[in-house]
């Protein structure tokens, strides 16, 4: 009897610690569970901060380089150059022309636009600009005169000149022309962003001179050049 009695008490007790090893383990899942979730959802937030941080800094570093390339492709910008000697004997032995095959017309309204300046500045003297500009046929061929004239600085301006032309000669008014020896130190100028309307309508191909066709522009420069002659590729500089 007793040794019935000191099994079912010894069962009992081995029972007793079964369960309260099951309720020990029990608890501690519950308080080890909460901490990892709580970390999960710190480093996903930290992750997403992360992420946005660098997709903003990615952003800027994108717009950076878009203003960059912008920067870039600035400086790569391309002009015209007619390098001309000191004057020898007349203001016409060096000359600059804009070639309009179509020509222009009587009461057409013109408008000449560019972006210009020289190595040396050609200030005026009195009412008169230094380049008064003039008509001719085919270049070289004199017909007449604009009633607009200009003058250079060593700093890039854009230039605006406009006319309404008058009576037009029997071989026409085709190229608009300056004498460049008319200043009579050696000078080089740049003309660039070209453009000359009649009418409202643009006239002048490859006037910002980052293409090869140069049909619009002829020159004479003195002790180079005899006749009038398209402007060769070499006369496109590169700043």
């Amino acid at each position: 009897m007793k040794r019935k009695f000191f099994r079912a008490s010894w069962m009992l007790a081995l029972a007793g610690l079964v369960a309260f090893s099951f309720v020990g383990t029990s608890c501690g899942d519950d308080d080890d569970d909460d901490p990892p979730a709580n970390n999960n959802q710190q480093q996903q937030g930290g992750q997403q901060g992360n992420e946005q941080q660098g997709g903003q800094q990615g952003g800027q570093q994108g717009g950076n380089e878009q203003q960059g390339g912008e920067q870039q492709g600035n400086g790569k910008n391309h002009y015209l150059v007619v390098d001309v000697p000191a004057m020898e004997a007349n203001p016409w032995d060096s000359q600059f022309w804009i070639y309009l095959p179509d020509g222009v017309a009587e009461g057409d309204d013109i408008k000449i636009t560019m972006k210009v300046k020289a190595d040396v500045e050609t200030p005026q003297t009195g009412d008169n600009p230094v380049f008064g500009l003039q008509w001719h046929a085919e270049p070289s061929d004199y017909a007449g005169n604009l009633t607009v004239g200009m003058n250079f600085t060593t700093e890039w301006q854009t230039i605006e000149l406009s006319e309404t032309v008058g009576a037009v000669p029997e071989k026409g008014y085709k190229s608009i022309t300056w004498n460049l020896n008319n200043f009579e130190e050696a000078n080089k100028y740049y003309f660039d962003d070209i453009s000359v309307t009649v009418g409202g309508q643009e006239k002048v191909k490859n006037g910002n001179m980052e293409g090869t066709d140069f049909s619009s522009f002829y020159k004479k420069e003195l002790n180079t050049d005899t006749a009038p002659v398209v402007v060769p590729e070499t006369s496109v500089k590169e700043e």
